[in-house]
């Protein structure tokens, strides 16, 4: 209510209802403060699917009010679902196999979080637009680079035949930023590092994915290493006034259906 009436006053912020499968006033929410709420975000580590069946409506509510969708989209983190249930019974539910080698709860977090759990939703619930936050985080990024993957997303080497987990998640995120219509990712956070600037500056001449990425989406993250503004500039510089117009101004209009 506080943050609504943030907007309500006037603030331009965009505001996010964190959609959790297990809230029983999740519909509720929606009919009373959807006229001021922007977008759904997902956190799939706190226990659920992107696709669970509860959030049905709230795809339906998305398709309705032409409204996005942000899916939190990398592995281990700290916040993640603590529950003492089953999480086996909770992950019986996947539409790809288990991560190799993941055992504790963190680790097994991190498959309802996989990309191609948010893939699948954006296949089957077509006419909603789709973010997978922030292109699979630092590390993925760092694994997308190191195994030379862009060379598969440019079609300059054949993807070779082996297990998808083999491949980074940033890989798979861009796959499908591709080949659908609807999926979109962000730079956000895991930009903040110099040393992706280049592999951004790539990617933004790639003419399918100019059109997918969109900066930002936890700006106050960006904060425990650099002021905003700081990152802002620095970012702009490094990718140029055209190319961060396009992220930062065309390319979310169309995500936003404006």
């Amino acid at each position: 209510r506080e943050v609504i009436a943030l907007k309500q006053a006037g603030e331009p912020i965009l505001v996010y209802f964190h959609a959790v499968p297990e809230d029983p006033d999740l519909l509720n929410i929606l009919d009373t403060y959807g006229k001021w709420i922007d977008g759904i975000k997902l956190y799939p580590l706190m226990g659920y699917f992107p696709y669970d069946s509860v959030l049905t409506d709230v795809y339906n509510w998305c398709y309705e009010n032409k409204k996005p969708v942000i899916s939190h989209t990398a592995p281990v983190n700290p916040t993640h679902y603590r529950g003492e249930d089953d999480i086996q019974k909770r992950l019986s539910d996947r539409v790809i196999p288990l991560i190799p080698d993941y055992k504790t709860q963190a680790e097994l977090c991190a498959n309802f979080s996989h990309p191609l759990a948010l893939r699948w939703l954006a296949q089957h619930y077509v006419g909603v637009n789709y973010c997978a936050a922030h292109l699979g985080g630092k590390d993925e990024i760092i694994k997308f680079i190191e195994n030379d993957e862009i060379q598969y997303i440019k079609g300059t080497k054949r993807i070779p035949k082996k297990d998808i987990h083999e491949f980074s998640w940033t890989y798979h995120i861009l796959k499908a930023c591709i080949e659908l219509p609807n999926f979109y990712t962000d730079t956000s956070f895991s930009i903040n590092n110099p040393e992706f600037y280049d592999l951004v500056n790539q990617l933004l001449d790639i003419p399918i994915l100019q059109d997918k990425i969109l900066f930002g989406s936890d700006y106050y993250m960006n904060k425990t290493a650099a002021t905003q503004d700081c990152y802002y500039e620095r970012f702009r510089s490094a990718i140029g006034i055209f190319k961060f117009y396009k992220i930062a101004k065309t390319n979310v209009n169309n995500f936003y259906k404006k």
